[in-house]
């Protein structure tokens, strides 16, 4: 398993639940991409500082979506009010879940 893991920082003055709402809003894209496995958002209301972790079945798929996932990243931090700081790729090299 891949993930994608971005980094945002919501502008200023700006609410946020709009910054949860961008990224609701694009869930339903994102599970259409060719090996979706999952998505995440993490935010801090305090700070104003937000993560998503988006993960793959294969380093394929995470390459082949980088594209369409730029787009999504644009339009939901655009809408919700946050600055993109930075995208990184990893492996998955432990995972659990209940």
């Amino acid at each position: 398993m891949h993930a994608r893991v971005s980094f945002y920082q919501l502008q200023e003055g700006a609410d946020p639940e709009a910054g949860v709402k961008g990224f609701r809003d694009s869930i339903g894209t994102l599970e259409a991409m060719e090996g979706e496995q999952g998505v995440m958002l993490l935010v801090d209301r305090t700070t104003g500082k937000a993560i998503t972790i988006t993960l793959w079945d294969t380093e394929d798929n995470l390459h082949a979506s980088a594209e369409q996932a730029n787009k999504v990243r644009e339009q939901a931090s655009s809408s919700g009010q946050l600055s993109i700081l930075g995208v990184e790729n990893y492996e998955v090299a432990i995972e659990k879940r209940r």
